[in-house]
Parts: C-alpha cells; structure tokens; sequence
C-alpha cells in the first residue's frame, strides 16, 4: 500500500536514506547505491520488488549498470510523483520558491568533448528545468527540522529564495540582454548567496531559454564553434560558475570568443558567471598572473587560476562583464528574510545569528563549520584539513588524493603528537572531517568524491574553510612541498612549482617543471626560465626563454626581452619587446617605450606607452606621466600619475608622494604615503617602501619620533617570500642604527645594523665595521670591511686600501682603491692618483684626471700640480686650465698626506640611508 502524504524527510527518515542522498537520487544528482534503492521502494511501496531489482546488480559492464541505474530512477521518480501528487499543491514538484512551467529532466550525457550539461538545441534543459542545487554550483542547505509543517510545501534542497537588494538591477539588465545578449557577473565570497540569486533571476526573466553548462575554458569554444544559427529555443545561458576557472588552463576562454558570442551569436546570448572579488580584483589588475610578464608577485594563498590566465584575457574578458557585487547581507534583506521567517524554520534559524554571518553563510551552514574547525580537539583531523587546504591553495585540483592526505598530514603536527598517535589515526581523522555538521546532510569541512561507483578518487575541503584558513606560503612546512608535487598532475604541477618558487623552495619549483620541460611543453620550458632568471642565471634563463619565445609565446617574449636588457643586448631586449608589443603584452609596450625613448626615439616611444594607457593599467599612465614629465609637460603629466595614483597603484602613489613634496606640498605627499603604507590589500613590498619614504619624510622635518615609528614599522613587515627580504625594510633597519648611533645609543645602533646586516646590508656590515673600530679592535672591523668590500659595498674597499696604506702594504692598497675606483668612486680615483705620485707618475695623471673630470676639487688641484712637475709647456697649459675652472674647496691642501684622502674618521654610514 502506497504510503500517502509522506514529505521526502518523511520518506529518509522511514527508509533510513540520508535526505541529502535520497534528493540526489530523485534529482538526479547521483545514481545511488542499490541498496538506496530496496530500502526506499520498500518504505515506500511495502512489497514491491519490481523496480527494486533493477539496482540488484553486481558483476556487470559499467555502462549496463549505470543504464540499469538510470532506468530504476526514472520508474522511482515516477513512483514518488505518484505517491506525492495528492499533497503537493503544484501537482508533485518539490516546492521551490517560485511556480515552474516543467518538471525535473534528465541532463544530457557530455558531449565527446566534455562539454558538461546543456548541448544545443531542444535536447537540452530550459532554465526553468535545470534546478538541481548541485549541479549548479549552489551550496547545500541546512535541513529541515525534524518537526518541520509537512504542509508546507517546502524543498528539502532549498530554502524559500529571500530577495536581494541586488535583483532590481540585475533583472533589469536580464531583461535588457534578452534582445541584444549580454555578460553578468556576479561576485561573493564563498556562500554569499550569488549563484542562487543569479539562477533565480534567469528564472524570473529567461525560464523558457536553453540552459548550457559547459566544463571548461575549452569547452566553451567548442560550443561556441557550432551555435547554430538557430538555437531552437528564444535564446541561449551560457552558465560560467566559478568564472576563474574558465579563464585558466590549457585552453583558457578566450576574449574573442565571448566578444562573438555576445555580439553575433542568433539567438541571442546571456552569459552568466560568479566570482570572489578578491580574485576579480587580481585578474583585473595589471601585473596580475603570467599576462603582466613578472607572474604576479601576489599575497600568498592566491588562487591558482590567476597564475595560470592571461592576465590581458581576463582582464578583457572581465571588461564585458557587468558587475553586481553581493556585499554583505543587508538590513532590507534582513527585514524581507524575516517575512518569511514564519514560512521555513531555516530562515528562522538564521535570523539568530544575524550580525555573526549573512543569511546564505547560515543557510549553508558556516557557523557549523567553522564551530566544529575552532572547537576540535581532535589534532589529526586539524592535520588533515589544513593539508588539503594547503594543496587546493597551491594548486591541486579541488579533489586531494587520500594518500596525500596521509602523507603529508604529519607534517602539520608536533613531535608529541606523532607520537601519540594509534595506528588508525588516520581513519580516525578522516571520519572526523568527513562527518557532516547536521544529520543527514553533506554539510562537512571534507567531502569524498569520485568519477567511478563505489570508488573515492580524493577529498574535496569545504570552500568556507579554504577561505577561512590563511595559507602562508612561507610557513608551510618544508618536507610538504615535493609531496605535493609529487602527487599532482601535470598542469597542477606547474602550479605548485610556482608558489613553491615564491615560497623560496627553487628545488622544489625546478622539480616541478623539469619533467614537462624535458618532454617539450612550452609552459614548464616558459617556468623554468623564469626561475632561472630569478636565481640570477640570465644565461639559463635566456636559453630557456628563446625556445618558447620563438615559437610565439608572447609573454615568453617579453621575459627574454627583460633578461636581454638585463645582460645590456639592447637591441636584442629591443626586438623582443617589440614582438610582445605588437602581440598585446602591456607591459612589453611600457618596456619597449621607455628603452625607445632612452635611446632617443621620444615620439616612437611616448607613442609605445600611449598604446599600453589606451590598454588599461596603472603601471602604463605612470610610465606615461614619467616621460610626459621629462618633456616638460608637467600638467598632463601629474594628471595621468593622479589617475595611476587613484587607482590604488602605490608606485605611482609614491612617486606622486615625492613630487608633491618637491613641490612643497608636505600635507599631500603625507597623505599618498600614508594610504600606501596603510593599504593591507598592497604587496608589502610596496608597503615598505611607502613607510621607508615616511620616515625619511619626518627625518627631513626633524621629527625623529615618528621617522622612528615609520622604519620600525618596515623593518617588521614580513617578506613576500621565504629566503627573501623587503628591500625597503632593510634599508630601515639600517636607517634605525644609523640614528641610534647619532643619538649614542651604541648597543640598539648595534642591534639594528646586525638585523640589517643579515638581513643582506653591505652597507649595515660596513657601519659595524666602523663601530669595530671605534672600540679599537681593528680585527674585527677589518673582517666586517671585507666582507662589505666583496660584496661591492665602495666604502669599505676605501677603509681597507686606507687599512692597508697603514700597514705599508701597496700592493693591497692598490687593490681595493682600484676596486672602488672601478665602482665609480671618485675618491678612490684621487687616491690612486696620490698613492702612484711617487712611483708612477703617468698613472698617477690617468687616476687624478679622472676624479678630476668628476668636479672633485682637490683632485684639480693635484691634477695641476702634477702636471706641472712634468716641464713640458703643453701639461704647464693644461695646469692652467685645470687651476682656472677649479671649484671651490673648502678641504684640506693639496700636500695633505695620502690619510687625508682616505678619511679615517666619520659616521657609520657616511652616505646615510639608500633610498628604497
């Protein structure tokens, strides 16, 4: 006897099927195990066997099984629709929110190239047609209560739809895009509610057109290869959830494609898409991802789709979109939620946690995950999920093997902990992540998945803690890294090599693409070099970098361009840079214009970064404001580095910063310093800098405090990547110990000369050398001075040839003052010229000419005279002309000994804090 008036709770909690299973299986979300299957038509049909038997199957083809399976869903939809139709009021359907026109179908099979749900034509489902949660990307509510009305008439997979402040523009914008097609973005955090709010307005203004689904970047093109003319239906949805995703891999979304889609596809054509807005802000910046030539150096924990984009692709596939950002919940929201509150308890629900999360975020059941993250002690599972996390951060595929999972798990525990673990720990664990926050439900913080019946091929980890958990690329532990390569395929691979690569492993990154490069592939041939380039092999690297170039790789072209520039083969860096240009590369455009207008071809290359302003991008209009600067046109050029500097690009609002103090304008150039400094969404690259240049500020105005305050500040910030150094922030270490030292505070000068000493300060290693020496052990100050010396810090190869000059030792006198001189070092020049007086005359001239030639008045004077002592009336000549221009000098004579010109004395850093 059929069981009538049943509720598909009702019929879960009779059959002892999950709600979350049983709507899968009437949704056709999942084939279902069969014995799903004997327990529901026994709870609901007692007796009845008939269908039953067609999910008893074992030992079969796979295709007869799942054709088997499929047969025995559709006798049992038709069973349920039966068994339901007498108390549903919309004759069967699971009352959704809103009256729908057709019930539930079949998604076609993909098609031979993977192009997911929703071919062409009439065989595929209409909008109103395809509402299944899942296969739609929306996140699964939580359940009903157990004493829910069962009349009601509630969906077990949805709650009823509470309307958005955003609705009224964003169907208005449907309705409009029904004549002439169109491209909506929506963009939210994870479960802020934007694909629910987005299918619900195509099922308000386009329920009858066709509903496509594709894959993938290159799934998309293949279906826009074959619109046909005719779509067979009013128009077309081209459903792009998770938008990123279709602008990555192989075969990216191509700009063109959505420019054609939009204007000439018949019917018309509304595509759809959603997005977190940090990573819309990333793609759409300039530097973003591999387009801007330097792969982006971002925050850590950045989504592997960025890297692998072009980032001139996305950056013009975005700018067709339009945008409707999904803020957090807002209060008319909150009051039209309250409305129906009465009408469905898990609205009710929600509504207590109002001002902890939004709506969507309790729907879908964050509070209980990040309850159950917080308050577990359970250190395994914690192990776990932060290794998934950390994966899916780095670039695996959303499914992290389980054996992966295990390996690499003990890495994120203590020694105590691995100790004390049982031999099933690992099971133990898994359960515990794998177990959902509410019966019956899906609901958990990890999720098993697989392509194949009965068989897990990974673990997904909940969008909201990957969210939640900030990855810090420079913490994670290092043994992690060659499993996580190990375990990827092949394009995650590459990934993971590449934050790897900004987490300061190159091993680790090398490991990650040479196979690839080995086998040919451009890409992992493309991150070699680039790794190469930045571990300082620009021969490497230019080796690497040609092949790809060559065979038209823009972006290719553009790093070889940079590393030939590098190696001073302009006309090589020329070429290159021209190639990317005329390819579309941004920055190749800024690069060729500034090179052409350094050699002197102004017109050609303001016209060069021109273009890359016409492009969009701030890095273009700084570039710009800079040349239009040095042609004198000082209004349009402050105008273009405003514009720059608007758009949150801190070097234009440093370089603004600076002008406008040149200017006198010490309130503004506070102000753009200050936003860049403070702006926490910056690289802190860049944020360094911007503090450095704050403290160098105040140190001019002679307030020392808050000169103090601004280095310690930089000098504090984390680097961007392990092994690596904000360059601004050791320059304020040093600008710290320098002023310590003014102000006798012998042991914090000491203390901050140390951290920037290894932090990589030559110039901080020579000031110690000096304070060495101040405490007279010269030892030690001659083995800070050398090691300083060789690595190319000018004032000491000066301390060590004075050093030597002391000892007697000419020889390695002669060495480092000619060191220094080489450096460009005026002083070492005039010394040089002293030091050979006696011995060598003609050298003696050759140095002294060229200190000279520098405008170094005592080394004019020295000149003269040397050229006076020769007898010959043509060097008398030349002594007067030297004596006539001479400047003046306040300086000792110029038959002061050679210690004279190697001053003993002086501060640590005679030349003050580099600039940042």
């Amino acid at each position: 006897m059929t069981k009538r008036g049943w509720s598909q709770s009702d019929l879960a909690r009779e059959s002892n099927v999950p709600v979350s299973t049983l709507s899968g299986i009437l949704n056709g979300r999942s084939a279902g195990h069969s014995s799903n299957f004997t327990m529901i038509l026994d709870a609901l049909f007692p007796g009845t066997k008939t269908v039953a038997a067609v999910g008893r199957l074992r030992g079969k083809q796979e295709a007869e099984v799942q054709r088997r399976q499929s047969e025995a869903r559709q006798a049992l939809t038709g069973l349920w629709d039966e068994a339901t139709r007498r108390i549903s009021p919309n004759g069967g359907r699971s009352g959704r929110s809103s009256a729908r026109s057709r019930g539930p179908v079949e998604p076609p099979a993909p098609g031979p190239e993977g192009t997911g749900a929703g071919a062409r034509g009439d065989s595929a489902p209409h909008v109103d047609q395809f509402t299944r949660r899942a296969l739609l990307g929306i996140h699964e509510a939580i359940p009903l209560p157990a004493d829910a009305d069962s009349d009601a008439d509630l969906a077990v997979d949805l709650p009823l739809y509470v309307a958005r402040d955003v609705d009224t523009q964003l169907r208005a914008a449907l309705t409009g895009f029904k004549t002439t097609g169109g491209f909506a973005l929506l963009l939210g955090g994870p479960a802020a509610g934007k694909t629910r709010t987005a299918h619900e307005a195509l099922l308000a203004v386009v329920p009858d057109w066709t509903f496509v689904v594709p894959a993938d970047g290159a799934s998309v093109e293949t279906l826009a290869a074959d619109f046909p003319a005719d779509g067979g239906s009013a128009g077309i949805v081209l459903w792009l959830d998770e938008l990123q995703s279709f602008l990555a891999g192989p075969v990216p979304l191509a700009a063109a494609t959505v420019r054609s889609l939009l204007a000439e596809a018949a019917p018309p054509v509304i595509i759809v898409g959603t997005m977190w807005p940090d990573v819309y802000e990333r793609l759409r910046a300039v530097g973003a991802g591999r387009g801007s030539g330097d792969r982006g150096e971002g925050p850590a924990g950045s989504l592997p789709e960025e890297i692998r984009a072009s980032a001139r692709n996305a950056r013009e596939v975005l700018a067709m979109a339009q945008r409707f950002d999904l803020a957090a919940f807002r209060p008319g929201e909150w009051e039209r939620a309250a409305a129906v509150a009465a009408a469905d308890p898990r609205i009710a629900h929600a509504l207590r946690h109002k001002g902890d999360f939004s709506l969507p975020q309790v729907l879908a059941g964050v509070p209980e995950l990040l309850h159950r993250w917080n308050t577990a002690d359970q250190p395994y599972g914690k192990a776990i999920l932060t290794a998934a996390v950390t994966a899916r951060r780095a670039g695996h595929r959303l499914a992290v093997p389980g054996g992966f999972l295990e390996a690499v798990a003990p890495s994120f525990l203590n020694g105590r902990q691995r100790a004390a673990a049982g031999a099933a720990w690992f099971d133990d664990a898994l359960a515990w992540a794998c177990e959902p926050v509410f019966p019956h439900t899906e609901i958990a913080l990890l999720s098993p998945c697989g392509q194949t019946m009965g068989r897990v091929d990974g673990y997904r980890v909940s969008d909201v803690l990957a969210r939640h958990l900030d990855i810090n690329w420079l913490t994670v532990p290092p043994d992690v890294w060659p499993v996580m390569v190990a375990a990827a395929d092949p394009e995650a691979r590459r990934q993971i090599g590449y934050n790897a690569m900004k987490a300061g492993y190159p091993d680790v990154a090398r490991a990650a693409f040479q196979d690839e490069a080995d086998r040919g592939d451009l890409n992992a041939m493309f991150d070699l070099g680039l790794l190469a380039s930045s571990e300082g092999d620009p021969d490497e690297a230019r080796h690497m970098l040609t092949s790809v170039a060559e065979s038209g790789y823009p972006l290719a072209m553009y790093n070889l361009a940079g590393v030939l520039h590098g190696q001073g083969d302009l006309d090589g860096a020329r070429h290159w840079y021209r190639r990317a240009a005329e390819a579309g590369t941004v920055f190749a455009m800024i690069k060729l214009g500034e090179l052409l207008y350094a050699l002197g071809e102004r017109e050609e290359g303001l016209a060069w970064v021109r273009r890359a302003v016409d492009y969009g991008g701030q890095a273009a209009m700084t570039s710009y404001a800079q040349l239009l600067r040095a042609e004198g046109l000082i209004a349009a050029a402050r105008h273009w580095l405003v514009r720059a500097a608007e758009e949150q690009y801190s070097p234009a609002r440093q370089l603004l910063a600076a002008q406008l103090y040149e200017d006198g304008d010490v309130a503004g150039a506070r102000r753009w310093l200050t936003v860049a400094a403070e702006d926490t969404a910056g690289s802190n690259v860049h944020r360094t800098s911007a503090m450095h240049a704050l403290g160098e500020m105040y140190r001019h105005l002679g307030d020392l405090d808050r000169a103090r305050g601004w280095w310690e500040r930089a000098a504090d910030l984390p680097p961007f990547r392990r092994g690596k150094v904000n360059p601004a922030g050791v320059v304020s270490m040093y600008a710290l110990g320098l002023l310590a030292h003014q102000q006798e505070d012998v042991s914090t000068a000491r203390r901050w000369f140390c951290r920037a000493a290894e932090a990589g300060s030559t110039d901080a290693v020579y000031a110690l050398g000096v304070m060495a020496h101040a405490e007279g052990d010269t030892v030690a100050a001659g083995r800070f001075w050398r090691r300083a010396a060789e690595s190319g810090q000018v004032d000491a190869m000066l301390r060590l040839g004075w050093q030597a000059a002391r000892q007697g030792d000419v020889p390695d006198c002669a060495h480092w003052l000619s060191q220094a001189a080489e450096k460009g070092s005026g002083i070492a020049e005039m010394a040089l010229g002293v030091l050979f007086s006696e011995t060598d005359p003609t050298a003696a001239r050759h140095w002294l000419a060229r200190a000279a030639e520098r405008g170094i008045p005592r080394a004019v004077g020295l000149l003269a005279k040397a050229l006076e002592q020769t007898g010959d009336a043509a060097d008398a000549e030349e002594a007067r002309r030297w004596r006539a221009g001479r400047p003046s000098d306040d300086g000792p004579s110029d038959d002061g000994p050679f210690e004279d010109v190697c001053a003993e004395d002086g501060p640590p850093g005679g030349r003050g804090p580099q600039s940042a």
